[in-house]
């Protein structure tokens, strides 16, 4: 197991030059007769294949959680674990091949996490939103 952590890049919207969530991007909640559940996943689907390269089919989206971001107008934030079967070397293979124009992150590594948990300085690093992210995925993985 492995998580992979991202510097977002200075020419994104919010939280440049931060250390967060691997993918991020705006659900659009306008579709009519979809549930949270689709919407989550088209769009987080939508912001895999831009952001990291992969495609439809080679990843999976699980839906963990939705709360508020207080500090940009109470707008939701919805999380989600995204796992695939590529190996980080297809992986940043993907990624490098995106344009740089284009490219959310300006790096990007992968992090073990051979027991589900990373320990206090790697968590430190992350911002508000990937501490979030990073505290739902070790309650998923916690053992049952």
């Amino acid at each position: 197991r492995f998580l992979l952590r991202t510097r977002r890049s200075a020419r994104v919207a919010s939280l440049e030059n931060s250390v967060g969530a691997s993918v991020a991007g705006s659900v659009e909640f306008s579709v009519p007769g979809r549930d949270l559940s689709e919407m989550i996943l088209e769009s987080l689907s939508r912001e895999v294949a831009e952001e990291l390269g992969l495609k439809s089919g080679e990843f999976t989206v699980t839906p963990l959680a939705c709360a508020r971001e207080m500090v940009r107008g109470n707008r939701p934030q919805l999380f989600a674990f995204v796992t695939t079967r590529l190996d980080r070397e297809q992986v940043a293979a993907r990624i490098s091949s995106l344009q740089e124009s284009r490219r959310e992150h300006s790096e990007f590594r992968f992090i073990p996490l051979p027991d589900g948990r990373l320990g206090e300085s790697e968590r430190a690093t992350f911002d508000f939103e990937g501490k979030m992210c990073y505290y739902l995925l070790e309650e998923w993985l916690a053992p049952r």
